[in-house]
Order: structure tokens, then C-alpha cells, then sequence
């Protein structure tokens, strides 16, 4: 619980923005999606994540559609991203060449992620369609 405070202090003693806020989440997910199982890293960091969010006003659902697509492209990105195992094992092929054929799904998806978080509206569209905002 300390640790999350510091977190919050942090980013709001410190006057930085939420888009800076928005940034360093998505490099923190991302980092910890390619080195820690999804629900490991939702248990870890969510409760350091989620004060600091809400101390610069984010949308919860927002942040929890950042959080998921974050961590679902870890799951994709080297080195130790756990659907990279799954398919080498289920197609029979080597873990090292499945990377090369990932490169552009990976680097699709982390645009994908660049519109989601910093365009509000696409990200919230489906939630508002169905009166959840």
C-alpha cells in the first residue's frame, strides 16, 4: 500500500500530465508482459497503477482496456512471451522462428494500442454503445 501512495505522490507532487502518465504505463505493461505471466503482472501492478491514475483524473475503464492490451502483446513479444510457446509447440516449429513472422502482428498491435490509449474515444465507444459510462 506504501508503495502505491509513493507512486501517487510521485505523479502528483511532481505536476506531470496524464498523457506523460499514460506513456510510462504503457512501457511498464509492456515490459512486464514480455517477462511475467498476465495474471501475475494484473496482482502486482495494478494496485501501484491504479491510485496514480485516478490522481490525474483517468476513466477506469479506460485504464482497464490499456492494462488488458498491454499485456496481451506481451504475451506475444519475445522473449518470453507465453503464446510464442504455445504455438511452437502446438505447430511443432522452433520458438526462434516463430519471432521473425510476429514482427509486424507486434508492431500492428502496439499502434493499436498507441490509438486506445491516447484516443479516448475509440477506446470508450463499445462501453458508452452499451450504456456501461
Amino acid at each position: 500500500m506504501r508503495e502505491s501512495l509513493t507512486l501517487t505522490c510521485l505523479f502528483y507532487w511532481e505536476n506531470l500530465t496524464p498523457l506523460l502518465l499514460l506513456f510510462s504505463i504503457n512501457i511498464v505493461l509492456l515490459i512486464a508482459g514480455m517477462f511475467i505471466d498476465v495474471n501475475s503482472a494484473v496482482i502486482l501492478l495494478v494496485p501501484l497503477i491504479y491510485p496514480a491514475a485516478m490522481a490525474v483524473h483517468l476513466d477506469p475503464i479506460h485504464l482497464g482496456i490499456i492494462i488488458v492490451t498491454n499485456l496481451s502483446i506481451g504475451m506475444i513479444t519475445p522473449p518470453f512471451g507465453l503464446n510464442i510457446f504455445v504455438g511452437a509447440a502446438t505447430f511443432e516449429r522452433s520458438y526462434a522462428s516463430l519471432i521473425k513472422p510476429l514482427i509486424p502482428f507486434i508492431l500492428i498491435s502496439i499502434a493499436a494500442l498507441m490509438i486506445i490509449t491516447y484516443i479516448l474515444t475509440i477506446a470508450l465507444f463499445f462501453p458508452k454503445l452499451m450504456g456501461l459510462i
